[in-house]
């Protein structure tokens, strides 16, 4: 099995990555299979039960999915076997001793570690944000997750603490359901018991507002692939430390001690994350159009080059009309900002970057 969601984890610890080895081993068995044992035949059939069970049991409760099984025919178990025949004419039995357990319980999850205040409120997310749940577990999964709106079959909350969220997104394919875990820090932490609940909805609704613009980005950045490739190679010509060139107060982070070199190599990478990209776009356009004249919608994007005791190097993506001469319709500019003052400790620079980004 390949695509986004080969790495998830399974919907319980005890199944995890089973039903979907399984699934893939059936397309090469089907590939290549010559003789098979009863068996093999009785897993197609089990593993399709499954699902059909599994898809009626998450219509009838939404939402709702236990990470342990509590009685024994919560379980589906099944055996593959087959001999299989590789392409080099060699051939081997193929048999899966250990049993594939897999658990999709139409049940509520176990909410007795919670005060009935916490639980209530579980209950209140579930039941009337799910919509806002979906989004938010889709728009901040963990990195290498791809989840899109319309996939997600199931949504649950994992846990619920006074500054975070964890919420667990079911997605179903063929082969069977995985569940990715979401972990979400609030914007604004709740500080006690008495206004958890408005404290709770109030960040919910906060994450929403940001999940719809990380959605919409994602989703242009879909549609313009070809746009946001064209733009991914130019932010890497803008990094590039070669041919800088270097005004008359630069001093290199090479020249300064060992625990000032290491800090300026920092924040140099931490400043060209996509978390500071708006930040240091805007404090290229304030230079630019300061020093140069240039109208700040006319920079489409900047990086940082170097960061050193003195000052910053970065480099601006300027639009500009294509000409015979220049077709490409950009061109990049330094932009040099020196700091007031000449940074002799790591407190000292950090508190000059902070300036210019905050």
């Amino acid at each position: 099995h390949s695509g986004s969601h080969s790495s998830t984890s399974n919907c319980t610890g005890s199944m995890r990555g089973s039903l979907l080895f399984m699934a893939a081993m059936l397309s090469t068995a089907d590939a290549f299979v010559a003789h098979q044992h009863p068996q093999h035949n009785q897993f197609r059939t089990n593993a399709a039960s499954q699902y059909e069970q599994q898809k009626q049991q998450q219509q009838q409760h939404p939402g709702w999915i236990h990470r342990q099984p509590e009685h024994a025919h919560d379980q589906l178990t099944s055996k593959l076997q087959a001999t299989v025949y590789s392409p080099d004419g060699s051939s081997q039995d193929f048999s899966s001793e250990d049993s594939t357990t897999s658990t999709f319980s139409a049940g509520p999850m176990q909410l007795d570690h919670l005060s009935p205040r916490t639980q209530t409120l579980l209950e209140t997310l579930q039941e009337q944000y799910r919509a806002s749940l979906v989004k938010v577990a889709c728009a901040f999964a963990p990195t290498g997750h791809v989840l899109k709106p319309k996939e997600v079959e199931a949504i649950q909350v994992l846990d619920l603490g006074r500054s975070s969220i964890e919420i667990s997104a079911v997605l179903c394919e063929d082969q069977g359901c995985v569940s990715v875990a979401v972990p979400v820090d609030f914007p604004m932490p709740c500080q006690n018991e008495e206004d958890m609940e408005l404290c709770v909805l109030d960040n919910i609704s906060r994450l929403d507002s940001q999940a719809e613009n990380v959605i919409a980005t994602a989703e242009w950045k879909e549609i313009n692939y070809e746009e946001v490739d064209s733009l991914e190679r130019i932010r890497t010509s803008l990094m590039d430390k070669t041919n800088v060139a270097l005004p008359s107060w630069w001093l290199s982070p090479e020249s300064a001690s060992y625990e000032m070199k290491i800090e300026c190599r920092t924040f140099c990478d931490l400043l060209n994350e996509e978390d500071f990209r708006d930040d240091i776009t805007t404090v290229a356009r304030n230079a630019l159009k300061t020093s140069q004249n240039i109208i700040p919608s006319d920079v489409c994007q900047s990086a940082v080059v170097e960061v050193g005791p003195a000052g910053l190097l970065m480099r601006a993506h300027i639009k500009q009309e294509k000409t015979f001469a220049d077709e490409s319709g950009y061109r990049i500019v330094d932009v040099q900002i020196p700091f007031v003052n000449i940074c002799v400790t790591e407190s000292e620079l950090r508190a000059s970057i902070l300036s210019f980004v905050s």
